[in-house]
């Protein structure tokens, strides 16, 4: 059951399958608009989730990436295109998403340095975005820490909540790719910290 409290509300998150169904159609426009970014030889870290794996489905129809996920399934779908170069983090299995996590990822994650991190998250508010998981949030964290540029892949219904494990204050995304717009204090909140906020509308 939520909790609710002065500002944003804390939530818990759906399984994995559950989430792979909801908004599906927001989440590809949000694919295909993030695939744009990308140019030949850019270095991408993809953490894992419902979004980045439509986003590596929408990565499909560019060329010459070199890819490194802690997600087999984003891993395989890269690999199918043999332009790209494509690493994937080991360490423990988790089962729910199918990612690998712990300390063997964060230590190889570590191997890397990358020019953008595409990232997934639980919850953005007005100051941070945040993760229902402290593994997954470590995960994010660690490839944010090695990349030069950070985007956020995020449907409208990651605005406005909060969750216990930040990933990173606001000030360091560059770009946010949503499928609809947010609320006017939200916007406000990521204008002022300078990120590009890109609306993908389904």
């Amino acid at each position: 059951m939520a909790l609710t409290a002065p500002g944003p509300t804390i939530e818990t998150e759906w399984p994995f399958a559950h989430r792979m169904a909801l908004n599906a159609a927001g989440k590809r426009a949000i694919a295909t608009a993030a695939s744009r970014l990308f140019q030949p030889d850019d270095s991408l870290f993809i953490d894992t989730g419902s979004t980045t794996i439509a986003f590596a489905d929408a990565l499909t129809a560019r060329h010459s990436l070199v890819i490194v996920t802690n997600s087999p399934r984003i891993a395989a779908t890269l690999a199918s295109d043999h332009t790209h170069k494509v690493f994937l983090i080991g360490g423990a299995y988790g089962v729910d998403a199918g990612e690998s996590l712990g300390p063997l990822a964060l230590e190889q994650i570590g191997k890397f340095r990358v020019r953008h991190a595409v990232l997934t998250v639980g919850a953005i508010d007005q100051t941070s975005i945040m993760d229902f998981d402290l593994q997954e949030a470590e995960v994010a964290k660690a490839m944010i820490t090695r990349a030069d540029r950070v985007t956020v892949l995020a449907d409208h219904s990651k605005f406005d909540r909060r969750a216990v494990f930040e990933v990173a204050p606001l000030g360091r995304i560059n770009t946010l790719v949503t499928d609809l717009p947010p609320a006017e204090t939200m916007k406000s909140a990521i204008r002022n910290a300078g990120i590009e906020l890109i609306v993908a509308e389904p």
